[in-house]
């Protein structure tokens, strides 16, 4: 079974191949599969580690053996992903699309999602006085702020949601892989333009 489906993946590389590099193939005139070389010879390692088996960047069996790859290893990150696969398979500008590929895997998106937060739209006018009243008897406790770390939340632009966007729907008292996705169905923007109202099929997030 091994065997067959490693002729399987042979012939399948040679058809990539002999659509890519089918120039290069009549230059070398063989029967073998293009392979890549160094200066490995004398190194202890197998055949296929010295001679990796040459693949362009742009074919969707490259990207399928990529999220083959990326999967069997527990969607490991793509220094080692790039380091597993240059074992057996040299894809031209590899590294580009091997992060590429591991930065679009839905699995990984799910385990580190990024909030959106938006700038802090204007206060009304009744509620900025009693703002500022407020600082004024409390500014005598608060002087020493100044010299704490200052916080970017809410005081710098991050990209605006638009409609089409998938999103993670952040839940309380849940694992981040256990939030729900849904896709963003329309935005309210405020008067300043930026969105911080979306509507999905879920309802409405704030």
């Amino acid at each position: 079974m091994a065997s067959d489906l490693a002729r399987a993946e042979l012939v399948l590389i040679k058809l990539v191949q002999h659509k890519h590099f089918e120039f290069d193939i009549q230059q070398l005139n063989s029967g073998r599969a293009p392979q890549g070389g160094g200066r490995l010879g004398y190194a202890q390692l197998k055949f296929e580690q010295q001679h990796p088996l040459l693949l362009p960047s742009k074919d969707p069996l490259v990207n399928r053996l990529i999220d083959f790859c990326h999967q069997k290893n527990l969607h490991t990150g793509p220094h080692l992903l790039e380091a597993l696969i240059r074992q057996k398979y040299w894809i031209l500008s590899g590294r580009n699309l091997i992060r590429n590929r591991v930065h679009s895997c839905n699995h990984c998106f799910r385990f580190r999602p990024t909030a959106k937060i938006p700038l802090m739209a204007d206060l009304p006018a009744y509620r900025l006085l009693e703002r500022m009243v407020q600082d004024f008897w409390a500014r005598w406790h608060l002087e020493y702020l100044h010299t704490l770390q200052t916080r970017s939340k809410w005081n710098k632009e991050s990209a605006n949601i638009k409609v089409g966007m998938v999103v993670v729907v952040k839940t309380d008292n849940a694992p981040p892989l256990h939030w729900p996705l849904a896709i963003v169905t329309e935005v309210f923007p405020g008067q300043d333009g930026i969105v911080r109202v979306v509507r999905t099929y879920r309802g409405f997030l704030v």
